[in-house]
């Protein structure tokens, strides 16, 4: 990427590059062609093959009206990430002033790995690290049936998967049910100090048997095993009670999701 976003501490630098990274195709070829920083603060993304724009942005550029409108002129439909040190801020504010419905709210959060027991965690029979391309779209099958569809891009495994071979970025997994049937997925990214969580989604009928706690318990015993001090992730609001259980704790950087049709 030619710039990164700089942020309030190291916790939030990573998880912000890392989303923008690994919004939509990894490639470096693809990075140089389609990143195109208006700003030092504002990244948009070609974010698929139908040209849809995704806009990234954090409050240490406070936006204002002129800015978005310009940016959003010639789209119709666009998804805008801002993220913050805080549950409310000005772009929020701009950005729902100029006609962007709030979707969501992530929080972050870390968890040390320091007192993290592994246990069989990592030999755990539900859990398939992925490693063809029938897996891959396993695995984005899974994500299309359990994601909001406005603001993930789905062709970007494949890339990310291929892209990892050689590059070592990041580790996904399938998990199983009692029927080898596969019913849920996780990913985790390395980046910098840290390890970052992310797609973790487990279909309805499976949920409530624990495979979500399955995949949250590997892919943080498999960011101990590779030397990794701290693990990252964005919490929903649902979400938040049950990382905490597991020994994540709050961090002050908020990801806010909005669309405009």
């Amino acid at each position: 990427m030619k710039k990164k976003f700089k942020m309030h501490n190291a916790y939030a630098n990573d998880l912000i590059n890392n989303f923008t990274k690994y919004y939509a195709n990894p490639i470096e070829e693809y990075i140089k062609q389609n990143f195109n920083w208006e700003t030092d603060h504002v990244c948009l993304i070609n974010s698929d093959l139908n040209n849809t724009i995704t806009a990234v942005s954090n409050d240490l550029l406070k936006l204002d009206d002129e800015q978005v409108k310009q940016i959003t002129k010639n789209t119709q439909e666009m998804a805008w990430i801002n993220f913050s040190n805080n549950d409310h801020n000005e772009n929020h504010d701009i950005l729902i002033k100029n006609h962007f419905d709030l979707l969501h709210v992530y929080q972050g959060m870390v968890l040390q790995t320091k007192d993290w027991d592994i246990k069989d965690s990592l030999t755990n029979p539900h859990i398939k690290v992925v490693e063809t391309k029938a897996e891959v779209e396993k695995f984005t099958s899974i994500i299309e049936n359990t994601f909001d569809l406005e603001t993930i891009v789905l062709d970007k495994y494949l890339p990310i998967h291929k892209y990892n071979i050689e590059n070592k970025v990041n580790h996904m997994i399938l998990v199983k049910d009692e029927n080898d049937n596969f019913v849920g997925t996780g990913n985790i990214y390395f980046d910098d100090e840290h390890a970052i969580i992310d797609d973790i989604s487990v279909l309805v009928e499976a949920r409530g048997k624990g495979y979500a706690k399955m995949i949250m318990f590997y892919l943080i015993s498999y960011a101990k095993q590779i030397g990794k001090s701290e693990v990252l992730l964005f919490g929903t609001e649902d979400g938040t009670p049950v990382y905490e259980k597991i020994g994540f704790k709050l961090i002050d950087t908020y990801m806010e999701v909005f669309y405009k049709k």
